[in-house]
């Protein structure tokens, strides 16, 4: 029986509701309350002895800050996951289990190929958030690229030839060669799709 079969839909259900229990807060709102003086964030850090070094002012805990705040949004790709995942025929994972499948065994040949568009689909739209990431360090540091340069990222570095520096076309050429990049990665996942990700039905 599949994990996520009508028998366990409580716990599914619990699941996706942890990951979706928080707001839907923009990246940008968060960013804002980290770097607010005097919030609940300086308290907890003066609680637990935390020096002002580990703060996002330094170059060495500015990333891991960036990819906890990250966190934040997984919680839309958890319910995709568990959409996939409970929409996977309880049949099949039944065949296997008459044919000897144990759990590695159901999860290589069933699990993975029937969730690969899943996985495809999260990837790609993965590849494109990262290539536009901007937001969350233009509010953090006021689009400075403080600390030592560190969140100068090229959307943020577009963004400031375009609107602070006002150099039209050199603004105009990066979102070309940004553009260009975004559309040969793309193509890349679709070409190199056609080797893991399985759709039902499909002819081999």
């Amino acid at each position: 029986m599949s994990p996520f079969s009508a028998k366990n839909g409580s716990s599914v259900s619990s699941a996706s509701s942890a990951f979706t229990m928080a707001p839907p807060v923009p990246s940008g709102s968060v960013s804002v309350i980290q770097v607010i003086e005097g919030s609940p964030r300086r308290a907890w850090m003066n609680a637990w002895n935390v020096s002002s070094r580990y703060e996002l002012e330094s170059t060495t805990w500015i990333y891991p800050g960036l990819v906890i705040m990250g966190v934040w949004g997984i919680g839309a790709g958890v319910i995709v996951y568990l959409a996939g995942l409970k929409g996977i025929p309880t049949e099949l994972y039944d065949a296997a289990r008459i044919d000897g499948a144990g759990a590695w065994a159901s999860l290589r040949n069933v699990t993975i190929p029937l969730m690969s568009p899943v996985v495809f689909y999260t990837l790609v739209l993965a590849v494109v958030e990262v290539l536009q990431y901007f937001l969350v360090p233009l509010v953090l540091k006021n689009g400075t690229g403080q600390p030592g340069g560190s969140t100068l990222f090229y959307n943020l570095y577009l963004y400031k030839n375009f609107f602070a520096f006002q150099d039209m076309s050199y603004g105009a050429t990066l979102a070309w060669v940004l553009f260009a990049i975004s559309l040969l990665l793309t193509l890349l996942l679709f070409w190199g799709a056609r080797r893991w990700v399985y759709y039902a039905g499909e002819a081999r």
